[in-house]
């Protein structure tokens, strides 16, 4: 697995809940981690077989497991140049759990 090969820098987001000190709560959004990434335009027969077929906006990105992320969860997002991605799909390549396949679509 070469290191040369993530060369763009995404953001990892998580929308949560916290207490606003006046017996209430607010929603927050709270960058996680900065990930190192590779950036792919999604083939159009792999979206379709994935259940995605809008396609606008919607890429691949290719990162390092981290076990710090839960990916599965429903308030991560990732944003990546000012663009709002959330999460459809997460995929293990090659089985060996070091890198994650993440399919994304911008968030309307």
């Amino acid at each position: 697995m070469s290191s040369r090969k993530y060369s763009k820098r995404i953001e990892v987001w998580a929308s949560t809940v916290s207490p606003n000190g006046f017996a209430g709560q607010d929603h927050v959004e709270a960058r996680l981690k900065y990930l190192w990434s590779d950036i792919m335009t999604q083939d159009s027969l792999d979206a379709e077989n994935a259940g995605l077929y809008n396609r606008d906006m919607s890429v691949q990105i290719r990162v390092r497991k981290d076990p710090d992320i839960n990916w599965n969860d429903e308030t991560i997002f990732i944003l990546y140049n000012g663009i709002r991605f959330k999460v459809d799909g997460v995929e293990d390549i090659n089985y060996d759990g070091r890198e994650l396949l993440i399919s994304v679509s911008a968030d309307e």
